[in-house]
């Protein structure tokens, strides 16, 4: 199942090339236009990609695309891609992305460590 509501659009998270389960957001009562919320089950301290696949069936393929990436509510990652480009089998992102004296660094995404059991105060 992908992480979408637009026609044409698939979006998975992935640890170890397998697609994560997702979760609907019961909770989500207030959601903005053009959104959608799910959860997937973190693995402790696991690095994970996000992948998206686009379609004939998206509505906007005559356009260049811009992918904002948001982690735990924080923008992460932009990423623009070009509409000769669009119809790629399959888009990757791996990590965020910064820059320091003129080399660019990528910072694998990684779940947390998942602690239970414990009251953190």
């Amino acid at each position: 199942m992908a992480i979408t509501s637009v026609p044409g659009l698939e979006v998975n998270i992935v640890v170890n090339g397998k697609e994560l389960q997702e979760y609907d957001d019961d909770e989500d009562e207030a959601a903005k236009p053009n959104t959608v919320t799910k959860y997937v089950e973190a693995i402790s301290n696991a690095t994970f990609e996000i992948r998206w696949c686009i379609s004939s069936q998206f509505p906007h393929s005559t356009h260049d695309i811009q992918v904002s990436v948001y982690l735990d509510g924080n923008l992460i990652e932009e990423v623009i891609s070009p509409q000769d480009r669009i119809f790629r089998p399959v888009h990757t992102l791996s990590g965020a992305r910064t820059s320091e004296g003129g080399r660019w660094f990528e910072h694998k995404f990684c779940f947390s460590e998942i602690c239970t059991g414990m009251a953190i105060y």
